[in-house]
C-alpha cells in the first residue's frame, strides 16, 4: 500500500493537469481501504522519505479525516471510515512525528493541522492527554521538539479547541507559553513563536466576551498581569548590529539573533494591540509608558531603517517564515508606527500629550508644540521612497500609478505614516499644520536635504491638505504662498519622482486655495500642460494629468476655456504618443486619462465639442472599454454633455445626435463582431442616456436608425446589461415620441413599431430570458399601454397578462418581480374590479400554483416591502388601496403569510440551523396583508414631512474639532473610554442586533434599513386611512396590528391634526 501511495504522491505534484486529477481520483478511491490512513502515516513517519512526499501524505490525510474521520468535524461527508484501533494508532504516530526532534518543521506544522482536526472530535473524550501532554513536555522539551509542540498548540488554539476547552486550559496554556518567552536558553525565533501562539488566543477570548464578558475580562487581566513586564523589558532592548549582507545569505549567528529579535518585538507589539482591541481599558495603567517605550523605539531605528532600505535595495522586506513570524526589520517599523498611533487613542496618552499643548487651539507665536515637530518629522523620516519602490517605479509606471491611486494592496510604511498623520489631523488639526510646515521650512530651507527628504515632505502635506481640506474648505492664503513657493522651486529638480510628487502636491494646494492667488493657479496650470507635452518622465506627465483635475475644477473665466481646449488636446497628444492596443492591459492609464478628460468636459459640455472631446472619448472607451471603472466615468462624461446640449433646446440636441448615434451604433457593431461586451454595455448605457435626456419629440430618422439594433440585442442571447438597457431604451423612445416608435416599419420583417415592441415583450416574458435580463419588461409594457391606441391593444392585453402572471410566478429576482407587479398595479389604477376577475380565470401549473389571482396578490404582497423608487412605491400603494376598498369577498378569504414567527433565542442561526428548522409564518387573509403593507409605508417619525432636526454635518474636521458637539465632550471627559475601541463591533449581546443577524426580514419595519418615505405617498395614505376608519373591518382589523403598526397608524393621524393646525394657522 505504502508503495502504491508513494507513486500516486509523486503523481499529484506533476506539472500535466490531467496525470494530477488522474492521481487525486484514484486517491479518494482508496478511502475504503482500511489500510489507507495508517499508510499515509507511516510514509509520513519515515525519515528516509522525501520531504515533499512525506508532506503531501499527511495533507491528504487531513483531508480524509476532515470528510471521514467523525460526524463532530464541520466537513464530514457522511460515513466513518476509521476504526476506533486505526485511530488510536494515528493519534500516537502524529504525536510522536511532532516530538521528533529529527523532523522538518514542514512535515512538524503539516502534522499539526492533522492533530487539530482531530483534536475537534476526540479532545478530551478520547484523547484527554493531548494537551496535557504538550503542556508537560514543553519545558523539558529540545528546540527541536518544542518547535513541533508549538505548532501544534497554536492550531489548536485556532482550530481544535472550543470556548469552553479553551477557558478550562487557558491559564495553564498562558503560563507554558510564557515560560517558553522567558527562557533565555530557546532561540528568539521559538520566543517568538511562543509570543505568536499567545496572541493567537485572543481571537477566542474575543468571541468568549459576548458571552461572558466579566470571565473574559478577569482571564485577560490575570494574562497581562504575567506577560507585562516581559513585554516592556523586551521592548526596551535595542536592536543588535546589523548582520552583513554576507551573514545573512548564510544564516551565520548573529543574522539569526537579528531575526530572531525582530521577530519577538513585532509579535510583542501585535500580542498588546490585540488585547488592547479586545480589552483596551486594562491598558489604561500603562498606557503611557507604553507609548514612550515604542515612540523611543522608533526614533532608534530611523538610522537602521535608512541603512537596509532607503539608502540600498539590497535587503529584501516583508518576508515570513513558515510560521508566518515577520522577520524583516520593515515589519517592525510598520508595528510600531501602528501601534503608536493606536495609543493616541488611549485617556493616559491623550491626557500627557494635551498637556503639553498650549490652551489656545490655534498655534500662537511660539508655533506648534514640540512633540508635534517631532512626531511629523520621524514620520516623514519613514515616509521615504524605499530603494525598492523606487526601481520598481522606474520599471514599471503601472506600479507607481496604483500607489498613487490607492488601488494597491500592498501596506506599507508610507500607508502607515499616512494614517498617523490623518489621526494628527483628526485630533489637533492646527497644531498638525503647523508642524508639518514647520518640518518643512526645516527640510527645504536645508542645502543637505535629500530629493527624497523633499518628496516625502510633500507626501505627507498632500496627505494632511486632502484629509484637513476636503472641497468646501480654504486654506489660509498665507499657508497657500508657503506651500506654493516651495513647490515651484521643486517643479524643475532633476529627479523625475520629485517633480512628479511636486505636481500632485500642487494640485492639492490649487484645489483648496482661494481665489487670490488666481495668477500663481493659472501660470501652474498652464506649466502643467507644457510638461504633459515636453517632460521626457512618464511618472511626470502621468503625474501632471492627474494634476489638471485640480485646475479645471479651480479656474474659472474665459481662462479655463483655454485650459479646457489645451487639456483636451494634451490627452490626444498622450494618446497618439500611446499604444493603444496595450491600454487594455493598462486600467490605471486609462482610468487617469478619462477622470482628466470627464472633468475637462464638464469645465464647459458645449465647448468641449468643438475641441474633440467625444473623439477622445470614443477612442479611450474603444481601447480600454474592459475596465469597468474607466467606462463608468465614459457614461458619465457623456451624461455631462448631454444635460448641457438638452438645455440649449431640441435644435442643438437634435444636433448632438447627428454627430454621436452613428459613432454609437458602429460601436456596438464592433462590440457585436469581436464580443466585447464591456464595449457594447457602454454604448448601449450611453445610448440610453441620450434617449432619456431628450427634451421631447425624437429627431427624424432616430427610431429607424436605433430600433433595428435593440430589437436584434434582445432577440439574441446578449448579457443581462444589454438587455435591461435596450428594453428601457425603447421605453423611453415610446415616452419621447411614441408616433415615431408606432409609425416605423422594420424593413427587414415587414412589421411596424408595435408589433416589434410586442414581440421583445413576448420574448423577455418567455421562458427563455432569465430574471435578470427581463427586468424592466414590466416598465415598458406599462408606457406601451399608456401610449398605444385603446382599441388596437385591448384584444392583446389578456395575453400580455397571461404571460406575465405565469412569468411573475416563478420571478426569483426582486426588480423582475417589481416590474412585473407594476404591470397589474397599473391596471389596478384604472380598472380594478375587472382586473380581479380576469386573473381569477387565469390558471398556473407547478407548486404553489392556482389560479391567477391567488398567485398575483401572494406575490405582489410578499415582495411589496422590497419595492425601490419613490413612483413605484406610489402606485404599488395607490393600486393596493384601490384593491383594498373593493372588499372583494374572495380576497377576504384568500390566505397567505404574515409576519414571521420569531423564536426567543440568543443563537445565530446558521445556514444548517435554517434548513433543519424553516422559518415560520402566520397565516392571514390577503385582505389584512394589503392593510399591513400599506401600515409599512408609513414612517415611525410623527413628522415626515419635515425631516426631523439633526445637527448639521460638520464641513471639515477643523470645523468639528473646534465646536464639539455635546456628546463629543462627555466623551473627552471619560478617563475610561478610548477613541475607535468597540464602536465598530457588533455587539452579539444585544438582543436586537442579534435578531437583525438572524432575522434579517422578520417584520415589515423597514425604518430599521433607513428606508426614505415619499411625502406624496404619505398624504396619499393619511387620506385612505381616513377614508376607511368608520368601515367595520378598520377595527377589527386594527385590533390584529403589532404595536409597531398601531403606533405607526396613529402618528399618521396626528401629522394629520398637525397640517390642519398648519393650515388654519396660515389662513388666519
Amino acid at each position: 500500500m505504502e508503495d502504491h501511495l508513494l507513486g500516486l504522491l509523486n503523481a499529484t505534484q506533476l506539472t500535466d493537469n490531467a496525470s494530477r486529477k488522474d492521481a487525486e481520483v484514484q486517491i479518494e478511491l482508496l478511502y475504503s481501504n482500511e489500510q489507507f490512513p495508517s499508510a499515509l502515516v507511516s510514509i509520513a513517519s519515515h525519515n528516509l522519505v522525501p520531504i515533499n512526499n512525506r508532506q503531501a501524505a499527511l495533507n491528504i490525510l487531513r483531508i480524509f479525516v476532515q470528510k471521514s474521520w467523525s460526524s463532530q468535524i464541520p466537513e464530514f461527508a457522511g460515513l466513518v471510515l476509521v476504526n476506533d484501533a486505526t485511530k488510536e494508532q494515528i493519534r500516537r504516530a502524529l504525536y510522536a512525528i511532532i516530538i521528533d526532534e529529527d523532523v522538518d518543521s514542514k512535515v512538524t506544522t503539516a502534522a499539526a493541522a492533522v492533530v487539530s482536526k482531530i483534536a475537534k472530535s476526540d479532545y478530551p473524550e478520547l484523547w484527554p492527554d493531548l494537551l496535557p501532554n504538550l503542556l508537560t513536555q514543553a519545558p523539558i522539551a529540545s528546540n527541536a521538539q518544542l518547535n513541533g509542540i508549538l505548532t501544534v498548540l497554536s492550531e489548536l488554539v485556532l482550530e481544535g479547541l472550543n470556548e469552553a476547552e479553551f477557558s478550562e486550559n487557558a491559564r495553564k496554556l498562558f503560563a507554558c507559553l510564557y515560560n517558553v518567552a522567558i527562557t533565555d536558553t530557546r532561540t528568539f525565533t521559538l520566543r517568538a513563536f511562543a509570543v505568536l501562539v499567545f496572541s493567537s488566543c485572543f481571537d477566542t477570548i474575543e468571541m468568549a466576551k459576548q458571552e461572558n464578558k466579566a470571565g473574559a475580562r478577569q482571564l485577560t487581566q490575570d494574562a497581562l498581569d504575567m506577560w507585562l513586564s516581559f513585554f516592556i523589558e523586551y521592548l526596551k532592548l535595542p536592536m543588535p548590529a546589523i548582520p552583513t549582507k554576507e551573514e545573512e545569505d548564510k544564516s551565520d549567528p548573529a543574522a539569526l539573533s537579528w531575526r530572531g529579535m525582530v521577530m519577538l518585538k513585532v509579535q510583542i507589539i501585535k500580542s498588546l494591540a490585540r488585547i488592547q482591541k479586545v480589552f483596551p481599558q486594562l491598558l489604561n495603567a500603562c498606557a503611557w509608558e507604553l507609548f514612550v517605550i515604542v515612540w523611543e523605539g522608533l526614533q532608534a531605528h530611523v538610522g537602521i531603517y535608512f541603512a537596509l532600505y532607503i539608502d540600498t535595495d539590497e535587503r529584501q522586506g516583508k518576508l515570513t517564515d513558515s510560521h508566518d513570524l515577520q522577520y524583516t526589520f520593515d515589519f517592525l517599523v510598520l508595528e510600531e508606527i501602528d501601534y503608536l498611533q493606536g495609543l493616541l487613542g488611549a485617556p493616559g496618552v491623550k491626557r500627557e500629550l494635551s498637556a503639553q499643548l498650549p490652551e489656545d487651539p490655534k498655534v500662537g507665536p511660539d508655533g506648534p508644540a514640540q512633540w508635534v515637530v517631532q512626531f511629523l518629522s520621524k514620520l516623514i523620516e519613514y515616509a521615504h521612497i524605499t530603494a525598492e519602490d523606487e526601481g520598481m517605479w522606474d520599471a514599471d509606471i503601472m506600479v507607481w500609478l496604483e500607489e498613487e491611486t490607492s488601488t494597491t494592496s500592498s501596506y506599507t510604511q508610507r500607508s502607515a505614516c499616512s494614517f498617523f498623520l490623518r489621526r494628527l489631523c483628526t485630533w489637533i488639526p492646527e497644531q498638525t499644520l503647523a508642524g508639518q510646515l514647520a518640518c518643512m521650512k526645516a527640510i527645504f530651507d536645508s542645502e543637505s536635504s535629500s530629493w527624497k527628504a523633499r518628496e516625502a515632505a510633500f507626501f505627507m502635506l498632500e496627505q494632511l491638505i486632502n484629509e484637513l481640506f476636503p472641497e468646501d474648505q480654504i486654506i489660509h492664503p498665507d499657508v497657500t504662498a508657503a506651500c506654493l513657493d516651495y513647490i515651484r522651486k521643486s517643479l524643475t529638480d532633476g529627479t523625475d519622482l520629485l517633480r512628479s510628487r511636486s505636481h500632485s502636491v500642487a494640485a492639492a494646494v490649487v484645489r483648496a486655495s482661494d481665489k487670490s492667488h488666481m495668477p500663481i493657479i493659472i501660470e501652474l496650470g498652464q506649466y502643467t500642460l507644457g510638461a504633459i507635452r515636453n517632460d521626457t518622465s512618464d511618472v511626470v506627465k502621468l503625474a501632471c494629468v492627474r494634476a489638471m483635475q485640480a485646475y479645471l475644477s479651480t479656474i474659472t473665466g474665459p481662462t479655463l476655456l483655454e485650459i479646457q481646449k489645451q487639456t483636451i488636446g494634451a490627452i490626444s497628444d498622450v494618446l497618439d504618443a500611446q499604444d493603444l492596443d496595450e491600454l487594455h492591459a493598462s486600467e490605471g492609464l486609462s482610468e487617469t486619462l478619462i477622470e482628466t478628460l470627464r472633468d475637462a468636459i464638464v469645465a464647459d459640455p458645449p465647448a468641449s465639442l468643438e475641441h474633440n472631446a467625444l473623439t477622445v472619448l470614443f477612442t479611450l472607451l474603444k481601447y480600454s472599454s474592459k475596465d469597468a471603472n474607466t467606462s463608468f466615468i465614459a457614461e458619465e462624461a457623456f451624461e455631462y454633455i448631454c444635460g448641457a446640449i438638452a438645455e440649449k433646446g431640441q435644435d442643438a440636441y437634435a444636433d448632438l445626435c447627428s454627430k454621436v448615434l452613428p459613432t454609437l451604433m458602429g460601436a456596438l457593431d464592433v462590440a457585436e463582431m469581436t464580443s466585447n461586451e464591456e464595449l457594447g454595455a457602454t454604448s448601449i448605457a450611453m445610448l440610453a442616456q441620450l434617449t432619456e435626456t431628450f427634451p421631447s419629440g425624437l429627431p427624424q430618422g432616430f427610431v429607424s436608425t436605433v430600433m433595428p439594433k435593440l430589437c436584434r440585442i434582445l432577440h439574441a442571447d446578449d448579457t443581462m446589461a444589454l438587455h435591461q438597457t435596450s428594453t428601457t431604451i425603447i421605453q423611453y423612445m415610446l415616452a419621447r415620441d411614441h408616433q415615431q416608435v408606432f409609425s416605423w416599419q422594420d424593413p427587414q420583417v415587414g412589421k411596424g413599431g408595435l408589433e416589434m415592441i410586442l414581440l421583445v415583450i413576448e420574448r423577455l416574458l418567455g421562458p427563455q430570458v432569465d430574471d435578470r435580463s427581463a427586468a424592466e419588461v414590466g416598465s415598458l409594457a406599462v408606457e406601451l399601454v399608456d401610449k398605444a391606441d385603446p382599441d388596437t391593444l385591448r384584444p392583446l392585453i389578456p395575453g400580455i397578462l397571461n404571460v406575465s402572471v405565469r412569468r411573475l410566478h416563478h420571478a426569483r429576482y426582486d426588480p423582475l418581480i417589481q416590474s412585473l407587479v407594476l404591470i397589474f398595479a397599473h391596471l389596478a389604477m384604472h380598472d380594478a374590479p375587472n382586473l380581479l376577475d380576469f386573473l381569477e380565470t387565469v390558471h398556473v401549473d407547478g407548486i404553489d400554483g392556482g389560479n391567477g389571482l391567488e398567485v398575483v396578490m401572494r406575490k405582489w404582497l410578499s415582495s411589496s416591502v422590497n419595492f425601490v423608487g419613490a413612483k413605484a412605491i406610489q402606485k404599488n400603494i395607490q393600486a393596493l388601496a384601490n384593491i383594498y376598498k373593493l372588499y372583494d369577498p374572495r380576497l377576504l378569504k384568500m390566505q397567505t403569510e404574515g409576519d414571521l414567527v420569531v423564536k426567543t433565542t440568543s443563537r445565530i442561526k446558521t445556514r444548517s440551523m435554517a434548513k433543519k428548522e424553516p422559518d415560520q409564518y402566520e397565516v392571514i387573509t390577503v385582505q389584512m396583508k394589503m392593510f399591513k403593507v400599506m401600515i409599512a409605508e408609513i414612517p415611525p417619525d410623527p413628522s415626515p414631512f419635515e425631516p426631523p432636526p439633526v445637527q448639521a454635518r460638520r464641513s471639515s474636521k477643523l470645523g468639528a474639532l473646534l465646536s464639539p458637539t455635546k456628546d463629543s465632550e462627555s466623551e473627552e471627559e471619560d478617563d475610561e473610554d478610548w477613541e475607535d475601541d468597540e464602536n465598530e463591533i457588533l455587539d452579539l449581546a444585544n438582543q436586537v442586533m442579534r435578531e437583525d443577524l438572524m432575522f434579517p426580514s422578520t417584520t415589515l419595519d423597514p425604518t430599521r434599513y433607513n428606508k426614505e418615505y415619499d411625502n406624496e405617498t404619505q398624504k396619499f395614505l393619511l387620506g385612505f386611512f381616513r377614508s376607511i376608519a368608520e368601515h367595520p373591518d378598520f377595527q377589527i382589523q386594527f385590533a390584529q396590528l403589532t404595536d409597531n403598526e398601531r403606533q405607526r397608524l396613529e402618528a399618521l393621524e396626528h401629522i394629520g391634526r398637525v397640517q390642519n393646525q398648519f393650515r388654519l394657522h396660515s389662513i388666519g
